[in-house]
């Protein structure tokens, strides 16, 4: 027998079928027997002009009847960033699989970061492109998003791009078994190890008529609307609309992950019919083979499996030859009769065609999870031509309980067909999954953060009104608090919009919920302009802290490593032993205090906390040093182990902008000298202007042919000219310039390089080409780094360059006005050897003593600062702050601090601070999507009711200012500029 672990579990699932948007609500209308088609409304096509019951009758279709997908053209374009314009072209089958797959990544509980990180291949089942069909017509302008908006390709392509998955991005149009193959190829290579989760995305859509009036001269339409499946009316099929998507991951790893699994598939198996009667003519022999195939991979006996989904699309000969194809393949097991019921869900939503098979095994999942099998509706009178009772099948007539095959107790299994209309047959074998042990919920429950996130407040409502519903009446079994709030912390994206609270018990979370709309906080998600000033905390002992050691490994981490650096620098076992005592009033409190401090804010900061400035007072500016650089731990010990004095040789420029309360003024983390921007200008001597003749031959070539660097090069020539009134278009042509060996044209040569330099890194940065470097003076680059961060803007260089007497000083107060974009990543070598040491303390044991001053109250604190320990200050000092906790129960405390920092703009490393602990994360509400309309609409012109709505005239030179003013201030983002443009 096959072992467990070779096992593939559907972790992840959503869905938008006809009548029903998710799973939840396409349960209730399975089990109470919701037959979901209607006729074809106006904004796909008109049945007055299409519609006509005479098959014979040219360009008209038999059918006026779809299971239909309501606001079929909405989306939600904002939140995925696609301005009006791109998405009124893209097909809305990929609006659908964009959302669903958010949506079921969500239901999984599995972190997107952690999808990117792993391998996540991408499987999309498609049949139809009605949509390109629209754009093909003649009255239609195709725009330059047209081809990218409905390829089929981009189906799948779009979905790895936008959510950044780099695994296998594949299409697969099988017809209407489509599904199934992408399930099969999906299964396989996760099986092989070519991926580590697998995304099965399965759309269909009728968006225009030409499939009806062709399928209805072929016949295979219902000319009545319904699928009639197994019924002796059964006349043909009726379309719909849907969109499934599921996430797979192999059993073994979904169980170690505490994933709550849907259902396990167990075998898979696809062939082609081969040379049959016709193309479309299914076989018998082909079904049978793929069925037993599917088998023979799960390695079961057919006689385990009580359920089958059958393709039943509802035609007179179809059904009759599925039921032989499966009898056949039965009685290779089992002679038994009528023990294995049988249905198809094309009889409530119709036929979904290259989503029908995903609709399927959507259907099998919730009924393995209710342990019920739903009625096959429009069935009154079974086809005759079939003999059931000389079969193993019983056709599922009414809404009953499902229960397991005698030799088989502990788990339900059904097995799921589809075969396309071109001849690719393909069968899936599911299986309940029952877990190994059940926990039972824990009755005493912790304090836990339970949080909400949306990209707007409509949004943000309606998802705390589903959250409203499952409080009140979901029937499951109680989850454990830990479990929801852990699975919204770590399986959710965190967003603009959001609201948090420590809840304590299932009554607190149904309260926190009530009032969610009343205290939502908008906050710039990764503007994070927060400084963190330091006091002094309040613990007088080791049963302070206790509670926060036991419960984070991170804290306990920090703390350990401290007491390491102590026996580092021979602290006897004695003084480290007193951290663990309960009174800390001793000559060494002060060693213990610094230690648990700093491990307190060191793991805020690794969580997420990331000050742009920070203060302190008291016995908190050791911790401040320590944090930000200015110290290390192991001279802070070694001075407050009275080990040795304090000195201005230890103390080194802080890697974090230190503001000193005291003396009102900040030491930032570069100080930009006059003497630095000299030696960056004396890189450009006469060795490195050899080499300017490569560099204008290059030039010419890619001005001549590149837009990107033509348009860079512009730019500097334009500045040049009207800065220095100087021609640099013509230097670039002049070869006399070149050839010239004084320095007749030393200022031409100079800027020339530059700009040249600057052009082609902006060009290889674009599209991520490593650069060459000929020039051997890396001061060169580094003055192109300061350049590209924007430290140094083109206009001061220009005027340094371009001037015979050039001020020095000036130049370096404007790039210290401009070092807060110096790029962390960069190495800044020379810059560094200049800020090796802090020279702005003249003496460091005053200043420390007036820090640590009791008595001296700060007069003034940066107004958005987060506070943490006791501080003194005056009553202007404290405005515009916000105090984070460290009196009470400290890991109570550390709890209310991150949702403080959460609240305020910090984005949390949930999935860190959760890394360790078991947990099983559960199916709960997924986002709610704010759409507006996009649909093709008059001739030569695309439009959306957002575009119609929101179409101004552009924005004069003012407001154009007031946007980009925003946009500096962090008050608006790049893509709200684009949205209201109407393009990306």
């Amino acid at each position: 027998m096959r072992r467990r672990k070779a096992d593939i579990a559907v972790i992840g699932m959503s869905c938008r079928f006809p009548g029903a948007d998710g799973y939840q609500q396409f349960w209730a209308n399975l089990e109470n027997g919701v037959n979901s088609i209607r006729e074809i409304t106006p904004d796909r096509w008109s049945i007055d002009e299409y519609y006509s019951p005479d098959p014979e009758k040219p360009g008209k279709s038999i059918s006026k009847w779809c299971g239909l997908l309501d606001h079929i053209y909405d989306f939600d374009n904002q939140f995925f960033q696609i301005s009006p314009r791109e998405a009124a072209n893209m097909d809305p089958q990929q609006r659908l699989l964009l959302e669903e797959t958010w949506r079921c990544i969500e239901d999984s509980g599995v972190p997107i970061r952690k999808l990117q990180q792993k391998t996540t291949s991408v499987y999309v089942g498609v049949m139809t492109t009605d949509y390109r069909q629209h754009l093909a017509s003649p009255e239609q302008m195709p725009d330059s998003y047209a081809c990218l908006g409905n390829y089929e390709s981009i189906l799948a392509n779009r979905i790895s791009y936008w959510f950044d998955f780099h695994g296998i991005s594949k299409p697969v149009n099988a017809a209407c078994a489509s599904s199934l193959v992408a399930i099969h190829e999906a299964k396989q290579a996760l099986m092989r190890g070519d991926c580590d989760y697998a995304l099965i995305a399965c759309v269909n859509t009728n968006l225009h008529p030409l499939k009806y009036i062709s399928f209805s001269k072929s016949r295979m339409l219902s000319p009545d609307g319904q699928c009639k499946t197994f019924d002796i009316d059964a006349n043909g099929y009726v379309p719909g609309d849907g969109v499934g998507v599921l996430l797979l991951q192999r059993l073994e790893e979904a169980v170690q992950n505490g994933i709550v699994v849907h259902g396990l598939i167990k075998g898979t198996a696809v062939n082609h019919s081969g040379k049959s009667i016709s193309i479309t003519a299914p076989s018998i022999q082909a079904q049978q083979e793929v069925i037993l195939s599917a088998y023979r991979d799960a390695d079961i006996n057919p006689e385990t499996v009580t359920y089958v989904e059958a393709h039943g699309t509802g035609t007179s000969l179809g059904d009759p030859i599925e039921i032989e194809a499966l009898t056949r393949a039965f009685r290779e097991y089992t002679y038994r009769n009528q023990f294995c019921r049988i249905g198809s869900v094309k009889t409530n939503i119709g036929h979904l065609e290259g989503a029908a098979g995903i609709a399927g095994i959507i259907k099998v999942l919730l009924m393995m999870k209710h342990k019920k099998i739903p009625a096959t509706l429009n069935l009154n009178t079974l086809n005759p031509i079939i003999s059931f009772e000389d079969t193993p099948f019983l056709v599922s007539g009414n809404c009953e309980d499902w229960k397991s095959g005698e030799s088989d107790g502990l788990s339900l299994r059904a097995g799921v067909s589809s075969f396309g209309f071109g001849g690719v047959n393909s069968h899936v074998l599911l299986e309940e999954y029952v877990p190994d042990e059940k926990e039972e919920p824990e009755l005493e429950e912790q304090p836990e953060l339970f949080l909400l996130s949306a990209k707007n407040p409509a949004s943000l409502e309606r998802m705390i009104g589903e959250w409203m519903d499952l409080l009140q009446h979901d029937t499951r079994p109680p989850f454990r608090l830990r479990d929801i709030c852990l699975t919204m912390q770590t399986g959710r994206a965190a967003f603009p919009y959001r609201y948090g609270r420590l809840v304590k018990n299932r009554e607190e979370l149904m309260m926190a919920v009530q009032s969610a709309a009343q205290f939502p906080t908008h906050v710039k998600v990764g503007i994070t302009a927060w400084g963190l000033h330091i006091g002094e905390f309040s613990w007088k002992g080791y049963s302070d802290i206790e509670s926060l050691v036991s419960s984070s490994p991170i804290y306990r981490r920090h703390l350990e490593d401290g007491m390491k650096m102590l026996k580092a620098i021979r602290v006897s076992k004695s003084i480290r032993d007193g951290l663990y005592e309960e009174n800390w009033e001793g000559p060494h409190g002060s060693i213990y205090l610094f230690i648990s401090g700093y491990a307190y804010v060191i793991t805020l900061m690794e969580l997420g906390l990331k000050p742009d400035q920070v203060s302190a007072q008291k016995s908190g500016i050791w911790i401040a040093m320590a944090i930000t650089g200015m110290m290390s731990m192991k001279d802070i010990l070694t001075v407050i182990s009275k080990k040795t004095k304090p000195g201005n040789d230890f103390l080194a420029r802080p890697a974090i902008p230190f503001y000193d309360c005291l003396r009102d003024m900040t030491y930032p983390s570069f100080l930009i000298q006059e003497e630095y921007v000299v030696e960056l200008l004396n890189s450009m001597n006469g060795q490195t202007l050899t080499v300017i003749s490569e560099y204008v031959y290059k030039a010419r070539l890619l001005y001549e042919s590149q837009y990107t660097f033509k348009k860079t090069l512009d730019d500097w020539i334009e500045l040049v000219q009207s800065t220095c009134g100087l021609r640099m278009r013509h230097w670039l042509y002049d070869n006399d310039l070149l050839n010239e060996a004084s320095n007749l044209y030393e200022i031409e040569k100079k800027i020339l390089l530059i700009s040249i330099v600057y052009s082609i890194r902006k060009l290889n940065q674009k599209w991520d080409i490593q650069e060459q470097r000929i020039i051997g003076d890396l001061r060169f680059y580094e003055l192109i780094d300061l350049l590209m961060d924007g430290v140094i803007t083109k206009e001061v260089i220009t005027e340094l360059v371009s001037n015979t007497i050039p001020d020095f000083s000036l130049a370096a107060k404007k790039l210290q006005q401009n070092a807060g974009k110096l790029n962390p990543a960069r190495s800044y070598s020379l810059l560094r050897q200049y800020n090796s040491r802090l020279q702005e303390i003249p003496e460091m044991n005053e200043w420390i003593e007036a820090a640590e001053d009791t008595v001296r109250a700060v007069s003034k604190i940066r107004k958005n600062s987060f506070v943490l320990g006791k501080t003194e200050w005056n009553a202007e000092g404290q405005m515009g702050h916000i105090a984070l906790s460290s009196d009470g129960d400290l890991k109570t405390c550390f709890q209310e601090n991150l949702l403080r920092l959460w609240l305020n703009g910090n984005d949390i490393s949930w999935e860190l601070l959760n890394r360790n602990e078991k947990y099983q994360s559960l199916h709960l509400p997924t986002y709610s999507f704010q759409r507006e309309t996009f649909q093709l609409a008059s001739p030569r012109r695309i439009v959306s009711k957002q575009v119609v709505d929101s179409v101004k005239p552009m924005p004069d030179d003012d407001q154009l200012k007031q946007l980009l003013t925003k946009l500096g201030a962090g008050e608006i983002e790049v893509e709200e500029i684009k949205s209201l443009m109407g393009d990306t």
